[in-house]
């Protein structure tokens, strides 16, 4: 069994790690490199199905791997698209193109990874207060202004004050993810890459190898990392 925190339990606390900016860009390579593995090296591709913050689990020194693959789906290399009888996920996540036509693909996965990169941008849950969180950002967005007019949604433990290198373009590529149409969002091939560029701009090596132990622990937690109950995973990092 492998242990793990859960990159939600970090945004909101509960599991006493802090993410800074630089650490939210090192999961979202991490995760984004996982879910390209599925998709695009491995025979048969597989759809995961269930992209979302819970089900990116961080090692001991933060390297992020994409775990949980109850509801995951092979494709045949013939396939583009899987008809399914019934929409699975979980409410936020869910990519509105398969939920109206129950047709599934890679691009389902994507959206997912979007709203992911949108929590890490905001610290919010993809649904609360009746409201989701895709529509809150599209409905503020203002590319005239600074950090896009997002000033009340953005999670300030990121460092608002000394603007994160990196931001607007992180908040670009995550509404690129969540189009409404699956043939407008890119691959997730696509998405490493911009990740990837997004680092290099940010001072960051997406390459590099992470921190010892020790040093990851004792910047990052003060609570003791609780053991994750999921046993699946798939890392890049």
């Amino acid at each position: 069994m492998s242990t793990g925190i859960g990159a939600r339990d970090s945004l909101s606390g509960l599991s006493g790690v802090w993410l800074d900016w630089m650490r939210r860009l090192k999961v979202a390579l991490g995760a984004a490199r996982g879910l390209a593995y599925l998709h695009e090296l491995v025979n048969p591709r597989i759809i995961h199905r269930d992209v979302k913050t819970a089900n990116i689990l961080l090692d001991e020194c933060l390297n992020a791997k994409v775990a949980d693959f109850g509801l995951s789906r092979p494709m045949d290399n013939s396939d583009l698209i899987l008809s399914t009888t019934q929409v699975k996920g979980t409410a936020g996540y869910i990519d509105p193109e398969y939920k109206e036509s129950l047709l599934l693909t890679e691009k389902s996965d994507v959206y997912g990874f979007g709203v992911v990169l949108l929590e890490l941008v905001t610290g919010r849950k993809p649904f609360e207060r009746g409201r989701f969180l895709v529509a809150a950002v599209r409905s503020s967005m203002d590319r005239e202004k600074d950090v896009y007019n997002h000033h009340e949604l953005l999670d300030p433990n990121i460092g608002l004050d000394t603007k994160p290198k990196g931001l607007d373009k992180i908040v670009d590529l995550a509404m690129k993810c969540v189009q409404e149409k699956g043939s407008d969002r890119p691959t997730m091939g696509g998405v490493v890459k911009e990740i990837e560029n997004i680092l290099h701009l940010a001072g960051l090596n997406p390459d590099a190898e992470s921190e010892s132990t020790s040093a990851c622990f004792e910047e990052a937690s003060q609570d003791e990392i609780p053991p994750s109950l999921r046993e699946e995973e798939v890392s890049l990092s």
